[in-house]
């Protein structure tokens, strides 16, 4: 039976919007961004200046039925751009809690909550673009478009790639783990339960010179651990401005305080995803920094891993996004199960 090739709905054309006092100069970073967005990965990419919009494209047309409590287009076209306009204010705020790790601003920002994504890359100081993924399995192909898209227009800016994502460079170098001759450093995991010792192993098999250099786990906000690799020597330029230890208390410091930074974040992005933050990742000039929680039976337990070398971004995080799978896999389903054992 043959199919008339007229009954096929065709895609729909990017919508574009411009703000009013946007030059005639930026048709050319207009058409590099439409070529992002027609790849259907992203379904809106913003352009702001200083919390300013000035231009937008969108397929959001073809997530129609996916939007927040059935909104229309129009409206969560309304909410992309007032939500980009307000992660230029967030990103400011995360970046001035990062600079303590003295690794340089911070880049990139990217909120993942189920199947839908926001992503926020700068492009010069002041200058950002803000994409949206809704209802797309694909949301590292969107990130890597985002991070591509930035590339290239920094190329025209005739200035070199901060290597977003650390896409450029994934999978280089050598897995050779036994050039680490000493145990990783510990700290916290003083109580002997299931789920401290699970995640206790799990993070020393996680951590190594060449990807993850840090994993720190929380409950509730609270500091229950860490593991880190910080005393490997293919590491010590990095401790050039900060010694181990004090970058140990800043990471702790920071992931202390996300508990509540995500709450804010998950706050802000609900009038546009209408769904719980799951995943965070801050990545920095010099590596990034991820945040992962670990399931729904453990609605204030998370993950906090880190790179400090810039190369290694997108290795690091697939591993911290291993690291959290690993410990929801093993995990009793309630916490309950931990102090019912040492009640015995």
């Amino acid at each position: 039976m043959s199919v008339d090739a007229h009954s096929v709905p065709s895609p729909v054309e990017p919508n574009i919007v411009r703000a009013s006092h946007l030059p005639e100069e930026n048709e050319e970073l207009i058409q590099l961004t439409g070529e992002v967005v027609s790849a259907r990965k992203l379904h809106y990419v913003g352009h702001f200046t200083r919390g300013f919009f000035d231009f937008s494209i969108d397929v959001l047309a073809d997530v129609a039925g996916a939007l927040p409590s059935e909104r229309d287009v129009e409206r969560q076209r309304e909410w992309c751009r007032w939500h980009g306009r307000q992660m230029n204010f967030l990103a400011d705020r995360l970046d001035r809690q990062l600079q303590t790790i003295r690794s340089g601003r911070l880049i990139r920002t990217v909120l993942e909550a189920d199947n839908q994504s926001v992503h926020h890359y700068q492009i010069r100081t002041g200058q950002y673009f803000v994409g949206y993924a809704f209802d797309s399995p694909g949301l590292q192909t969107a990130d890597r478009l985002m991070a591509d898209l930035t590339n290239e227009v920094r190329a025209r800016y005739r200035l070199g790639s901060q290597n977003p994502g650390g896409y450029l460079t994934q999978g280089e170098g050598d897995w050779i783990l036994s050039e680490f001759g000493n145990s990783p450093h510990v700290e916290g995991f003083i109580d002997e339960s299931t789920t401290q010792s699970l995640v206790r192993e799990f993070s020393r098999e996680a951590v190594d010179p060449q990807r993850l250099h840090y994993a720190a786990y929380y409950d509730g906000g609270a500091f229950q651990g860490a593991v880190d690799v910080f005393s490997a020597p293919q590491l010590k330029l990095f401790f050039d401005q900060i010694s181990r230890k004090d970058r140990r208390i800043r990471y702790r410091e920071i992931g202390s305080r996300l508990d509540a930074m995500v709450r804010s974040l998950e706050q802000s992005m609900y009038p546009v995803t209408a769904g719980a933050l799951n995943r965070l990742v801050l990545d920095v000039e010099e590596g990034a920094l991820f945040y992962n929680k670990i399931s729904t039976h453990y609605p204030g337990s998370y993950v906090i891993g880190v790179t400090v070398d810039k190369s290694r971004v997108a290795d690091a995080d697939a591993r911290v996004q291993e690291l959290s799978e690993q410990i929801a896999l093993r995990l009793p389903e309630s916490s309950s199960e931990d102090s019912a054992g040492q009640n015995e």
